[in-house]
């Protein structure tokens, strides 16, 4: 789409015309960009240990 960027981008656009970060801002964009991943990770650790014990060699 038209105007999308990563989030990186958007994180890091948060900063004033004299250079002050807006911290507040930042770190909810942060927060809120890594939950989800460790909330996947957290529900799929059981499926995860398994595969990789499965694919193990002996």
């Amino acid at each position: 789409t038209r105007g999308a960027s990563p989030l990186s981008v958007y994180i890091s656009s948060f900063k004033a015309a004299q250079g002050d970060l807006f911290v507040a801002k930042m770190s909810a964009a942060a927060t809120a960009t890594v939950l989800p991943v460790m909330l996947a990770g957290w529900a799929a650790q059981r499926q995860l240990v398994t595969g990789l014990t499965l694919g193990a060699v002996k």
